[in-house]
């Protein structure tokens, strides 16, 4: 028997692998190009701002241009800092010790700002506290009557630089991220370590605990329905609808080639085409993919396929724990590679297209004018990104920790 005649008495599922790499030969061949430098500029936090060079995923561009983020400083108070793109200057706004009152030591503090922060359209800016260094085998901030008191949620006037601490949404609970419903007037919360989905009434002054989620994700998005979306507990997803008033959870459905890995990241699609349906994304270390959830489909169960290579060919996805969408309406995502090369990615959910768009090369940095500020000894690398956002006129802005906070500048990459 010739070969032609014997592929026709294979099953069709022998192909099936063949099929999803020959899907994928287009996306591939974009990634395939030779690494060239995409330019950024570096700004470092001040001195004594942070603890070991730490942040987390607290980044976010107000209206005006100008960024916040903040840093984590254990065993004391976090500070919420303010970037000057224009004048690549940072500077110290707020101290969580001043807003609270609190005076307390050790894990009880209000260490980290800890996750996502969120700005409404006339420049209020939210962000929440959480504790630092936490003994995870006892939490004793559970144990201890007179131990961590609770995150608080506090509002952050960007035009008056009046900031107000709204409270402690639920008692003994670390707060780990921020979501704004500007059209109903709430802002989303996580507690951690017990993951319940909190709801702060900014009218009212008052705040609902909507039950667990069962994850300790830092990442969640809504959809211009005000629906929220996490991930949930292994192989889940997180949905709360304000219409219905309770979480759920929906069993993810894998489709097509590539398996699945529960998301780090996840962002939805701000502005999809007219008729389609908003998707929502994943992306995390070790998962060669950018993730794909049907949402707006979804019953009791949601459909994910794996829409594009997430990393460079022939290159290994050492860490992604950020993603944005830009004003291009496409995704913008750092990739650690091995050979300790930060590439920045974009991704268009229209044709599902994927480009590298280099490896991030900081200009004019001047790293032993800089050494002062470093809390750990070696040269600085733009490795390890915690946290993304996009300025008004498209800029991206990503935040790095080690062996400083700072944050890496790519002048309108995202511009339409």
């Amino acid at each position: 028997m010739n070969p032609l005649a014997l592929l026709a008495h294979l099953p069709l599922l022998a192909f099936l692998p063949l099929l999803a790499l020959l899907a994928f030969l287009p996306h591939l061949a974009l990634l395939a190009a030779p690494d060239k430098p995409l330019d950024c500029h570096v700004v470092f936090a001040p001195a004594g701002s942070t603890t070991e060079g730490s942040g987390y995923t607290a980044i976010v561009a107000a209206p005006d241009g100008k960024v916040y983020f903040g840093a984590a400083r254990y065993g004391g108070y976090a500070w919420l800092l303010e970037l000057d793109p224009e004048k690549r200057v940072v500077r110290k706004v707020a101290d969580l010790g001043e807003i609270t009152g609190e005076r307390l030591s050790g894990i009880r503090t209000q260490a980290k700002i800890h996750a996502k922060m969120a700005v409404s359209s006339d420049g209020k800016l939210y962000f929440a506290s959480k504790q630092g260094h936490e003994v995870f085998e006892t939490r004793p901030e559970h144990e201890d009557a007179a131990g961590y008191p609770g995150g608080h949620l506090c509002a952050y006037d960007t035009k008056t630089a009046v900031v107000r601490d709204l409270g402690i949404p639920l008692r003994g609970e670390g707060l780990i991220w921020c979501l704004l419903d500007e059209a109903r007037g709430r802002v989303y919360l996580k507690s951690e370590p017990k993951n319940h989905l909190l709801c702060y009434d900014l009218a009212a002054g008052t705040p609902t605990d909507l039950g667990n989620l069962g994850s300790s994700c830092r990442y969640a998005a809504l959809d211009d329905r005000g629906v929220l979306y996490t991930v949930g507990r292994e192989s889940t997803l997180c949905r709360y609808d304000p219409e219905k008033d309770f979480v759920e959870e929906l069993r993810v459905a894998v489709e097509g080639a590539g398996g699945y890995a529960p998301p780090y990241v996840v962002a939805i699609e701000p502005r999809p085409k007219a008729g389609a349906p908003s998707r929502l994304y994943g992306l995390t270390g070790g998962h060669p993919f950018v993730m794909e959830f049907d949402v707006e489909r979804a019953g009791s169960e949601v459909t994910v396929r794996n829409a594009a290579p997430a990393v460079p060919e022939g290159r290994k996805n050492l860490d992604i724990h950020a993603a944005v969408f830009g004003k291009d309406g496409r995704l913008y995502f750092p990739v650690l590679t091995d050979g300790d090369e930060l590439h920045v990615l974009r991704f268009d959910p229209g044709d599902r297209d994927v480009a590298d768009l280099g490896v991030a090369r900081p200009l004019d940095l001047d790293d032993a004018a800089h050494r002062h500020l470093y809390v750990r000894g070696q040269s600085y690398r733009l490795d390890y990104i915690q946290g993304a956002a996009v300025g008004p006129d498209g800029t991206l802005f990503l935040m790095d920790i080690y062996p400083q906070l700072n944050v890496a500048m790519f002048p309108r990459l995202t511009a339409p």
